[in-house]
This record gives C-alpha cells, structure tokens and sequence, in this order.
C-alpha cells in the first residue's frame, strides 16, 4: 500500500502498538514532536490495509483547514488517491456538512409564523452585539443585567461560553434556581457558626472546628454549587491540617462566602443567581431573534446537530453506520459540544461502549483555553468509554535535549497535569532526533531598553542567516502581535525579509476612509444639506486619488469664505466651475441624486471605479479610484498597497452583504455608515487580518497560537517580562462572572498554568536554537520584571536561570554601543510608521498554495474578450469586490431554486411549480437589486420557471442528483487541484453512465455557435466530464452526455432542447493541455500579456492555442 510498509518499519514501538490498536476506545498522549500527524496518518492506511474498512467509512477530525491538509496530505503519500476519499473535517465543517446533507433533521417550525426556518447564514460579530443590545435595552429597570448595556460584547461571550458547554437557557434557569435555593438554605446557618467567632481563629485549631461544623452544614444540600464548595473546603482541611495553616481556610472562604449590605454572611454572592436567571432570559431571546432570521454562528452549527442527533434517532444511527472509524486530533483544544457531538456518533449499542475511536493531545499544550477548550475532556475520554488503551508517546524527534531540558523545566510548573490522574504515565519528553548539533544553543540577555533588546535581535539573525540558515528556519514567537509588528523595522534594516499575519481595524486604512468620507458627502448630497455638503465636499477632492492640485482645493476655500458672508454660493457651485475640480464635483453630484434609489452595492461600484457613470451631458465617467488603487500599474508600483486596499475592501463589503442577507429592504449608504457607527460605539475594531511575506524565504514572526504545530531551528523569544510572558501578563477577560458551579465552563486564558503552557508551546518549537531576551526599563523608566516561570534569581556570578541547563544559565547584561543604541532608538520609532515592500507573490503565496481551479476560473483567465488573466488576478485570485451583475443575482436564484425543487423531492414531496416560483421570488427579494430590478427580474423568472417545470418538471423527478460537488473528489491532472459543481447528475448504477445537464439562465440557443460565450460553455462541459472521470466516487462511471439546458423559453414560449456537447478526442485532449497550462501559469503569478490579441472570438482561441503550445 504505497509507501505505509516503508513508513511502518520506522515506527518505534509505541507509534507501532497506536497504529495496530485499531478496535475499541484508544487515547494517545502525543507531547511536542513525537509524531502525531504520522501516527495518525499511520493509523488510517493499517485500517484499510488490515480490515475491509472502505475508506469513506472513516472519519478524522481536527481544529484547522491547514491541519486537515497537512494529514490529508501525509495520507495520501501513504495510500495514494485512496486519501481522498476519507472524510477529514474541522469539527465545525463536519457539522455544517450534516446540516447540508440532511437539511430535513434541521428544519424547525417558528411558532408565530408558522414558517419553516432553517440554519442560512452565517451571522457576524456586528449583528451579534446589534442583537444583544437591543435585548438588553429591552430589560426592565430593575433587571440584574439591565447595566450589561455597557459590555455587550461581554453578554455575548458569556452566550457562547454556554453554547460550548453545550448548555441550554432552560438547563441555566434550572441550575439557578438550584443556586438560589442552596442560598436561602445554607446562609443563615453558616452565617450563625461565622458569627459565634466573628473572625476566622488565629489558632488551626479552632478553625479547623469551625469549618468542620462549615463543611458538615453543606451536607445538606445537594445541589452542584453546595457540592463543589463541599470538595472544595475538604480539599483546604486536609491542606490546612497537614501544614498548621489556617490560610487554605482563608482561601476558601474568600473564593465562597461573603458579605451582605447587612454585614452577614452569606453562602455565595445572592445576587450570583439573578443575574444567571437573566442571562438565561437574554440567551434565549438572542436564539429566538437570530434563529427566526435563519442565522447561525460557529457554535450553532454544533449544537443544532447534537440536538438533531438527540431529537433525530434516525440520523444518528445513519451517520454511525457511515462512521465505523473515528481519529481525533488535536483533542486538548475540544469543548464540552464538541465532544458530546463525539460521544452521540460514538454510543451505538452494538459497540457496547467500546467503539473504535481514538483521540489523540497532550494536555500541555492546551493553549486555546480563551476559545472555549477543555483539557479535562481528556480524563473524560477515559470515563466515557470502557476498557480504554491509554499510550504515552515520549519520544521526541524535533528538538535538542537541551531544548527538552529547559521545556521539562516549564511543564514542571503546570499544577493540572493530565498524568496526575492517570497510573503509570510519565510525562517526561525525551530526545530521540537525529542529524541534530551535538551542542544546543541557548542564550538568555537582557538589555537597557526595548530598542536595543530588538536592534541586537536584528543582528542576531541577520547574522544566522549569512552563517547558512535559511530565513524560514527562524521564528520570533511572542503571546500578541503588538510585540511582532515592532520588529520588521530591525529585521528589514540588515535586509532580512519577514513574514508574519497583520491585523489591521480597516476603519483606519487610506482607502475605507476614502470610501467612509465620500459616503458621508453622498448622504448630504442626496438630502440637500448644504452644510454638510460644503464641508465634506473639500476633504473628498482632497483625496489623492482625484489627482486635484493642492493650492486649486485652497483657492476654493478662500473664495468660498470670501463670498459667504456676502452672497451665499455652494462650495460644490464653485467647483463646478473649475477646470480641475469640474468633472469629479459632477459625478460625485450625480452619485448623491442617485443614493436614494440604487442599492448601496452599485454606489459602491461607482465610487471605487468598479463601474462607470453615465454623466448629464451623456458622457461617461469612471472614479479614478480604481486606476490610483487597483490597477495593473498600481500593483507593480506598490504590491502591497494593492493587495491590501483590495483585502479592506472586501472585508467592508463582506459585512454590508451579510447585513443584506438580514433583511428584505434595500441597503443603503446609511447602511455603511451605521456599520461603521455601531463599531465606534461599541469601541471596536472591524479587524482585516492577511498574511504578509517580504519574500518566500523569510523569517517568520507568530504569536505562539499561530506557530502550534510548527518547528524552526532557532526560535527567539522577545519580552521575557512577567507582564507579557508571566504570571502578570493580562488578556481580555469577560466582565460577567459566572457562579462558582459554573465557573468550570469558562476556561480562562489568564489562569497560571495557561500561561505556563503557552511558554512550553513556544520553547518546544525550536530545533536546537533557543534566544530568550528582555530588556530592564520601559520607555516611561519603570523596571520590568523577568517572567516569573524563568525562575530567575541573583547567584554569586549575577542573574541566572533555574529552567536553563546549568552550562547556559547566565543570564547576559547585554550593552549595546552607544552609536548602536542611538540607531536602534530611531529604528525603534520609524516602527511606528512601518512600510513594507514584499512582492505580489510572495503575499499570495498562501492563497496559492491552497488555491484549487474550478471551470468560472478557467473560463475566467481564457475569456480575453471579457475577462483574461489580469481579471482573473484581481476577480479570482484577490477576489476584489465589487457588485454582482443584476443578471448574475437572476441566475443565481434560478439555480438556487431548481436546486431546491429537486432536493425536497429527495426529502419527500416534489414542491409544485407555485412554490418554486415562490421560492424564486423569496430569493430575488433578498437581493440587493433596486425596486423595479426585482419586480422586472421576479415577472421574467417565474415565467421561465413555469415553462421549464412545465415542460421538464416530471423528467427532473427522476434518479439524479441535484448540485453536486467535487470538492473533496480529489480531483487533479497533472499537479493542478480541480473541482467544481454539476447543476443535475443523471445516474445510472446498472449500467454505471452518467448524464451532465448544467442549466443556463440566458438568453436561449438550438444550436452550438462561434461567439465566445460558447467557446466557454464548451470549456466548462469538457471541465465537468474531466471532473467525473478523476473523481472517486464517479471514475468507474462512463459520461453517457453532458448538455446545457436553457431555462428560458425560446420566443415560441416553448422550452429549448437540451444543447449537447458534440465529444471530440483532440479537443478533449487539448483542453487537459489547457488546463495544465494555466495551472502552472497560475502558481507562477506568470500572468501573460494580452494585448497583441483581438477581442474576438478568433483572438480568444488563438490565445488558448498559444496556451497549449506553450
């Protein structure tokens, strides 16, 4: 089986007892490179080589895409094409996958209007808190939360803590209630036994009486709060006895009794159970708005499939007949939903409680605490099934022992470690790397200020990189991008490219600001406020795009002024009569008068150049935005400035179309605007986070959650202060506390051993090169202190290092020169105003490395007349946002709606050709087109519909599948990923041939022709009989046809005959040249230069000729 005996044989012996267990629960602790992706990989292949498994039978899960690619990928050199038929997913993608696949389990019924309502849209932050917020202002005065209104997004954590926890508004109201009830009960008497010493004893002794007589009153009760608190106060005598310390007294009775307004005792805070009750209130309002809207977030889609699985027996027991094999990476970083979604597909009764899955983590990498995860997940994992094989993998093929030795060292200090629970389990790591420097290096300096500390950082690795290391073997790691970003400066000044992830609030981007303040002209315009118009109107023309001198915006000004308080002329008057202002102040007018009654996505066409104007003199004009910004010339001069204007933009319009799926009325330029409002209000910024790399060698800087599961050979770790590193270091906390029962739920980033794991995660990246540095004194002259898991301390010889071994645990004064540290100072401050040069492909390597060519693509980058590569860079590969054509959102809905008409076929009745048409409308409704658009476009696609349904309605009832996807076929032609979807899969399984039908929306045709449209029609046929061919699931199959169906009537009012593609070996086999062709084409960002080629039809095949040639 490929490659799976070779990679087999040099497993050692644990690796080899993970891989052969194959039936029945396995739990496999796997510490920092011991090898999990192989293992897991392994695994998968010795199921389908030792049993007769099929390979869809066996389902992976894991946390990212790029770790689903990475195994996928591992497999496949294992066991070849075979790979791709195993379902490998993100926890959130398997569950959107059922919620897709079985759309029947998820449809609920809303009580007021008898509606059926299903899971549609994804909803975003913005809507998230508009939403909360209004149910908060909603509350009554006297509401415990009513004062929430001022930390929103706090409500809204504490929502999705409960989601993960997998925990409903009905189970909270319950579990408050309890908490109330155990209140009531148990205050006035321990406030009794309190009261008797007034204080807790000096002497153990007598404490140890008191909370004795505590701890014998919370007997009885037995809600969960009373039982914690009752584990808990035994845990502190126990601890209290044994060290003749009261203080484990103290500690427990400051965590749960208090205070009241009356100076009494109570057991918990009294109001703790108020404010749950409210917060279960609100909780389920907010799934009651967002569910009636079909919205759903990530934690949805896992809950809403637990519920089905749990309402559904029928579902459950189909996918447990799918699954007979489940793998689960990464588990430390699972939540509690997530693992019940596990447990559901795991507890078939036949199985017994042995079924055959394994999980795969190590505790002390649990770093995602701030999402949600769960590390006592893996101590459940062992309770929840029967007989489960634990395996500790120990052997560490990474990093140096040394590297090891100080990682140990770190781990030491964590007080929650799984194999405190676990028999016979060591978690001690050891080295078994080969080809590894006999020594390590490990150096630990500080230096006077922040300046230095990264200037001589800069040098460090300037000065690796010219001894041999390739710059992508290095890595900068810290907890927050703040402290990254710093360092490009120092790095880029000894010509070392970087690469690292940049956040940025688009809201402070030249170019959204751009767009924000010719908006706010737009709404004065279009309302006639000539205020507002006369003072926005300047700052606009100011923009440098239009090109408009200084002194002529100044002249404007002064004569302005000069006449206002003379005879009053607009200032857009004046400008009208400029030469140089002329023409913009026009279009800038025409666009306001239209801003009332054309949607906001067609006036954002218009003013970043997307789409030209036609102006009142008949002439048409085209916002020289897009030229400044977005064109060829813009991308050579400036690749990044290019990149990212298109990534805001798209980020802005992103937002405004997920508000536009939200509601059936047009958006408008207020819609914008109140976006950016509501982000001002909240005091949030609306973060566009993208990849930047200087070059495809270059060093990388990470926070430590990016860098899990990487390793470089040396890894420098800046800042080793407590407060960024240690125990001081802050994160965002929730501002709503949870009651003591319920504080397991929320598993906090700023916990000590969260931090401990954090740095253990960081330090176990590097190979054999560890630099950790920090510097004395802040710019404002306070002292840092040193990360207090370093455990450093003042020896005989200065400051050394306990965690380091003993030959390197000086801890370096480092000084820098005084001419150094004077540049590293203006270094330091220029960092504040950071400009980059990477190249274009070096910022689209990661959207390369994961691009995947669909037939739109292809048609895309040959269609010359229309589009070609340029339109393919920017459309396809950059995405740039603009407005889907009025003509697209018809087909589009037509699609949806044929598609539709057959999957509710599949479910149970075939929908009549009313509901369809119906149905077609809802969607034509829910777009951004104008008023008269969608009552022209809603007439003209019924009409369609009804002649087509009337004509092929009975033939489309038959066997086939509608919308089918290639996506994970694992479909590829010499190197190039391909996929794509089918509209109608007509299937015969007895004699194995296919049918292809992909339905087209315009204008009708009998007959094959010359005109390009065609030429691409053809193109995508050919795309599609390729597709089934190379697919999995299809390769056995012969395609028997594959025809385009015209929707639309033919000007008799009858429906087109299907046009049938004529198959042609040669030009089959020219169009695999093709595509080959422009794959390479593509990952080389070689796009070739079009303009010796006719527009034409004729122009287009000579370019693909030349293509194929090439």
């Amino acid at each position: 089986m490929y490659k799976f005996d070779e990679i087999y044989g040099i497993l050692n012996d644990q690796q080899k007892l993970a891989v052969d267990t194959t039936d029945g629960p396995l739990l496999v602790l796997a510490g920092p490179g011991t090898g999990k992706t192989q293992l897991l990989s392994a695994r998968v292949a010795n199921i389908l080589k030792k049993t007769d498994t099929l390979a869809q039978s066996i389902l992976c899960l894991t946390f990212t895409e790029a770790a689903s690619l990475n195994m996928r990928e591992r497999l496949n050199s294992m066991i070849g094409e075979l790979a791709y038929d195993v379902h490998i997913n993100t926890y959130h993608g398997f569950a959107s996958d059922i919620i897709k696949t079985y759309p029947e389990f998820f449809e609920t019924i809303d009580l007021e209007t008898g509606q059926d309502a299903r899971l549609e849209r994804p909803i975003d932050e913005l809507r998230q808190l508009e939403v909360v917020k209004d149910i908060i202002e909603a509350l009554p005065f006297t509401d415990p939360l009513r004062s929430a209104r001022y930390y929103v997004k706090s409500v809204v954590g504490a929502i999705a803590d409960f989601k993960q926890a997998n925990l409903s508004a009905d189970e909270l109201r319950e579990i408050a209630g309890e908490n109330s009830n155990a209140v009531q009960e148990l205050s006035p008497k321990i406030n009794e036994l309190m009261a008797v010493h007034g204080r807790i004893p000096g002497k153990t002794a007598l404490a140890l009486e008191l909370f004795s007589s505590i701890a014998n009153t919370l007997t009885e009760n037995t809600s969960s709060l009373t039982l914690d608190a009752s584990k808990t106060l035994q845990e502190a005598l126990g601890r209290a006895e044994e060290e003749n310390s009261t203080k484990p007294l103290t500690a427990w009775k400051n965590q749960w009794l208090v205070k009241d307004e009356n100076d009494q005792w109570t057991f918990t805070n009294p109001e703790s159970a108020g404010k749950l009750l409210s917060l279960a209130n609100i909780y389920e309002q907010y799934q009651r708005v967002v569910g009636k809207a079909g919205q759903y977030d990530f934690n949805d889609m896992i809950i809403s499939t637990i519920a089905a699985l749990k309402r559904k027996p029928e579902l459950k027991y189909n996918l447990q007949e799918k699954y007979q094999y489940i793998l689960l990476d990464e588990f430390q970083d699972t939540n509690a939903a997530q693992f019940e979604l596990v447990k559901l597909l795991a507890d078939h009764p036949l199985q017994e409680g042995r079924p055959n899955i394994m999980a795969v983590g190590d505790d002390d990498q649990g770093i995602f605490a701030f999402q949600g995860a769960d590390i006592g997940n893996m101590v459940a994992f062992t309770t929840s099934f029967k007989q489960v094989v634990v395996i500790n993998l120990v052997k560490n093929y990474r990093s140096h022992h040394d590297i090891l030795h100080v990682a140990h060292n770190i781990a030491q200090q964590i007080e929650s470690r799984l194999h405190h629970n676990l028999e016979n389990i060591s978690k001690d790591i050891e080295s078994a790397a080969d080809n590894l420097p006999k020594n390590a290096t490990i150096a630990r300096h500080e230096f006077a200020s922040q300046a230095s500390e990264y200037g001589w950082i800069g040098e460090q690795i300037a000065e690796l990189i010219k001894d041999g290391v390739p710059a992508e073997e290095i890595a900068v790691l810290a907890p927050k991008h703040v402290i990254l970003e710093a360092l490009v400066p120092f790095l880029n000044s000894h010509g070392v490219p970087v690469a690292y992830e940049k956040r940025e609030n688009i809201f402070d981007t030249p170019v959204i600001q751009s767009v924000l303040l010719q908006t706010e002209f737009l709404r004065a315009a279009g309302s006639q406020k000539m205020t507002a118009m006369d003072a926005f109107l300047p700052k606009v023309l100011s923009l440098d795009f239009w090109g408009i001198p200084t002194s002529d915006i100044w002249d404007l000004n002064w004569d302005f002024y000069a006449k206002k308080f003379e005879t009053y002329t607009p200032w857009a008057q004046l400008a009208l009569k400029k030469p140089s202002t002329m023409q913009a102040t026009e279009f800038l007018l025409r666009v306001g008068s239209l801003s009332d009654t054309t949607s906001l996505e067609i006036i954002l066409d218009y003013i970043t150049g997307a789409k030209s104007l036609q102006l009142d003199d008949g002439t048409t004009y085209t916002s020289p935005m897009k030229s400044y910004y977005f064109s060829e010339a813009a991308q050579n001069a400036s690749p990044l400035q290019f990149y990212e204007a298109i990534s805001h933009l798209s980020v802005i319009r992103s937002h405004l179309r997920d508000q536009q799926s939200q509601t059936d009325s047009q958006l408008t330029i207020d819609s914008l605007l109140g976006i950016y409002e509501t982000y001002q209000e909240a005091e949030q910024p609306l973060l566009n986070t993208h990849p930047i790399a200087q070059s495809e060698s270059a060093v990388q800087l990470q926070t430590v959650y990016k860098a899990k599961g990487l390793e470089y050979q040396y890894v420098f770790l800046p800042c080793m202060h407590d407060d960024v590193w240690g125990s001081t270091a802050t994160f965002a906390g929730n501002k709503i506390s949870l009651p003591a029962n319920l504080k397991h739920i929320r598993h906090d980033a700023s916990s000590e051993d969260t931090k401990r794991r954090l740095l253990f995660v960081a330090i176990t990246r590097a190979r054999y090169g560890l630099y950790t540095t920090s510097y004395a004194q802040k710019e404002n002259g306070k002292k840092t202190l040193p990360a207090k898991y370093y455990l450093e301390s003042e020896g005989g010889n200065g400051r050394i290092s306990q965690i380091l071994p003993e030959n390197v645990n000086q801890v370096f004064m480092t000084t820098r020169a005084p001419e150094q540290a004077r540049q590293d100072v203006d270094t330091l401050w220029h960092s504040r105003h950071l400009v980059m040069s990477p190249n274009l492909r070096s910022l689209l390597k990661d959207r390369l490395a994961r691009y995947v060519m669909s037939p739109t693509h292809l048609n895309t980058f040959t269609n010359i007349e229309y589009a070609g590569p340029q339109a393919f860079l920017l459309n396809t590969l950059l995405r740039f946002p603009e407005a889907a054509s009025a003509d697209s959102i018809y087909g589009d809905a037509l699609h949806k709606s044929l598609e539709w008409f057959q999957k509710q076929g599949t479910i149970g009745n075939y929908p009549s050709i009313l509901a369809t048409t119906e149905h077609f409308t809802n969607k034509i409704e829910r777009s951004f087109l104008s008023r008269a658009d969608k009552t022209s476009y809603s007439d003209r696609g019924s009409h369609a519909l009804k002649c087509y349904l009337a004509a092929n309605g009975e033939r489309l009832k038959t066997n086939a599948l509608a919308e089918v996807d290639f996506r994970k076929e694992g479909v590829t032609l010499d190197g190039a990923i391909l996929t794509g979807k089918i509209d109608r899969l007509e299937i015969d399984k007895v004699n194995k041939t296919v049918r292809i039908i992909d339905f087209k929306s315009g204008s009708p045709s009998t007959k094959w022709s010359s005109q390009t449209k065609y030429l691409s029609y053809k193109q995508q046929l050919y795309f599609y009989i390729l597709l089934i061919e190379k697919s999995h699931t299809y390769r056995n199959y012969k395609v028997e046809s594959a025809a385009l169906e015209f929707i639309e009537p033919l000007s008799n009012g009858k429906s087109a005959p299907p046009l049938v593609l004529k198959y042609d070996d040669q030009e089959y086999a020219d169009f695999k040249r093709l595509i080959a062709a422009v794959w390479h084409k593509i990952q080389a960002l070689a796009l070739p230069d079009v303009s010796g080629y006719a527009t034409t039809p004729v122009g287009m095949r000579a370019f693909i000729s030349d293509l194929i040639k090439s």
